[in-house]
């Protein structure tokens, strides 16, 4: 008899990182380029990459902004994985996947600019951050 067990682990280990990383978003948005001149301002924390002072969908740093999953450019009103744009119905994830358990990987682990709602909104020299990028934060800032 086959036990999923093992299966629905790393199924829940992966969606358990998606939904770190679709939380970690909306606190903060990676700036990884030299200050270009825009609308939206960053913060050098002394680490890798700069930060935007505030999350895509706020105007002062104490909103939330939007909520956005990982690799999508619209909100919406519900969050799992029936609801995740880049898992089919055969519950294989079909974009920026990393494990062959899910599906053919691609290991993409930076999103691709139409998948990147801070480059679609803000524009030019703006992105999400990576997952490295995320445990960096959360590693070397305390929150206040």
């Amino acid at each position: 008899m086959y036990d999923i067990t093992d299966d629905m682990f790393e199924i829940q280990s992966t969606m358990r990182k998606i939904v770190l990383l679709s939380l970690a978003v909306t606190t903060l948005l990676s700036y990884g380029c030299k200050k270009i001149e825009t609308e939206y301002q960053w913060v050098d924390l002394g680490l890798s990459v700069k930060w935007a002072k505030v999350n895509v969908g706020s105007a002062t740093i104490s909103e939330y902004g939007y909520y956005f999953a990982w690799g999508e450019v619209s909100t919406k009103n519900r969050y799992s994985t029936g609801k995740y744009k880049w898992y089919d119905e055969e519950e294989r994830i079909t974009k920026y996947c990393s494990s062959p358990t899910y599906n053919n990987p691609d290991y993409l682990t930076e999103l691709l600019t139409e998948d990147d709602v801070a480059a679609l909104k803000w524009g030019k020299g703006w992105r999400m951050p990576t997952y490295d990028e995320l445990l960096e934060l959360v590693r070397n800032c305390d929150s206040k």
